[in-house]
C-alpha cells in the first residue's frame, strides 16, 4: 500500500476564552491522510474547523491532542524555529483573501523570489529567472508584465495566481489550499480550480487538501471528501460515492442546499425532510451527536450518545446512529 504523504491522526485543538478559560472545543479527534496525487476535499459551514485544522497542518497553530506526521517520519507541527521552516518548506499555504495575503509594497517578483532563495538557496539571478518560469506555470503571460507590478495593480484572480506561485516556490510536497476562490468572481473561480488541479496532475504538489463550503468546487477537485461540522468529521470517502449518495443527514442539507431540487431528490433528501431540519423533541446532552438539535432524523439515541465514524458497505465513513446498517452498527 502506498505511503499517505501526511497523515492526521487524533487531532483535537481546544481554544480558551474569557477571564474564566472557558473551553471552545475547534476540532475534535479528527483524523484523514493525504496519498500521493489525491485531493481531498474538507468541506464544512464557516466556524466548523476548517481552517484551525490548515493552520496546525502547517505549524501555524499547535494541537492540544493529536499529531501531524508527513512521509519520512518528519512531524509537521513543531515548536522551534528549525523545525517550522522544515515545515513550511514541504507544506504551503494558499488562503483565503489573495490581497491580504500580499505584501501590498512588494512586487510579484520580490514575493515570488523570496522563498526561492530561502527555502531553495538560489542566488537571485537564478530566482529571478526561475520566477519568470513560476509566472508561466500560473499562467500569468507575459511575465514580464507582472513581475514588476504591485498586488494593488492586479485583479483578484491575478493576485491568486501569484499567491499560488509563491507557494510553488519552496517546491512544498502539500499545498493546503483554504477557500483559495471564495473570494473571486466567479467567471475565474473554475479558472483557479482547474490551475490547482493541473498542479496535482503534474506532480508539481505530491498532495493537496482542498478546504471549502462549496461542494460543487469541491466536486470538481476532490477525489476524497471529508465532511466536518463542529470540529467533527461526519462523513468521509469518495466524493462521487459521497455527492451521489449523502447517508449522513448534514451531508445532505449541504448538498440540498445548492439551488437545484432535482440534485435534492437524487441525494436521498426528500423536500419535507429538508424542511424538518432545524427542529428537535428532545434536550441534547453534552454526551449526545452535535447535529442532533438539526437533524431531520433525530432519535432518542441522537440525544445521548455521539456517533463515531463508522464504515459502510460502500468503503466510506459515516457517523451516524440513523444510517447504522446491521453489519456496520454505531456505537
Amino acid at each position: 500500500m502506498t505511503e499517505p504523504v501526511l497523515t492526521v491522526d487524533s487531532l483535537t485543538k481546544i481554544f480558551y476564552t474569557g477571564r474564566r478559560g472557558v473551553a471552545q472545543i475547534a476540532v475534535k479527534d479528527v483524523s484523514f491522510t493525504l496519498q500521493p496525487r489525491r485531493i481531498l476535499a474538507l468541506v464544512g459551514e464557516s466556524g466548523s474547523g476548517k481552517t484551525t485544522i490548515g493552520r496546525i497542518i502547517c505549524g501555524v497553530d499547535n494541537p492540544t491532542h493529536g499529531s501531524v506526521q508527513l512521509a519520512a517520519g518528519q512531524s509537521g507541527t513543531h515548536s522551534d524555529a528549525a523545525g517550522l521552516r522544515k515545515a513550511h518548506k514541504r507544506i504551503q499555504m494558499v488562503f483565503q483573501d489573495p490581497y491580504a495575503s500580499l505584501n501590498p509594497f512588494n512586487t510579484v517578483q520580490y514575493t515570488v523570489m523570496r522563498p526561492l532563495m530561502n527555502y531553495l538557496r538560489l542566488s537571485p539571478r537564478a530566482a529571478a529567472q526561475k520566477a519568470h518560469e513560476l509566472m508561466e506555470t500560473v499562467r500569468l503571460n507575459p511575465p514580464a508584465d507582472f513581475l514588476a507590478k504591485r498586488p494593488d495593480e492586479l485583479s483578484g484572480g491575478q493576485r491568486q495566481r501569484v499567491v499560488i506561485a509563491r507557494a510553488l516556490a519552496a517546491e512544498p510536497e502539500v499545498i493546503i489550499a483554504d477557500e483559495p476562490v471564495s473570494m473571486l468572481d466567479v467567471s475565474i473561480r473554475a479558472e483557479i480550480v482547474t490551475l490547482l488541479n493541473e498542479l496535482r496532475n503534474t506532480g508539481r504538489v505530491r498532495a493537496m487538501l482542498y478546504i471549502t463550503h462549496d461542494l460543487l468546487s469541491a466536486r470538481m477537485i476532490a477525489d476524497e471528501l471529508a465532511v466536518l461540522y463542529k470540529g467533527t468529521l461526519v462523513e468521509y470517502g469518495p466524493t462521487e460515492t459521497i455527492l451521489g449518495n449523502p447517508l449522513h443527514p448534514y451531508t445532505r442539507l449541504l448538498w440540498s442546499a445548492i439551488p437545484n431540487p432535482r440534485r435534492a431528490r437524487s441525494a436521498g433528501m426528500p423536500s419535507d425532510q429538508t424542511s424538518q431540519a432545524g427542529t428537535t423533541s428532545g434536550t441534547v446532552t453534552p454526551l449526545g451527536c452535535a447535529f442532533a438539535d438539526r437533524c431531520p432524523l433525530q432519535m432518542d439515541r441522537c440525544l445521548r450518545e455521539s456517533p463515531t465514524l463508522q464504515p459502510q458497505p460502500d468503503g466510506r465513513l459515516a457517523a451516524c446512529h440513523a444510517t447504522a446498517t446491521p453489519e456496520t452498527p454505531a456505537v
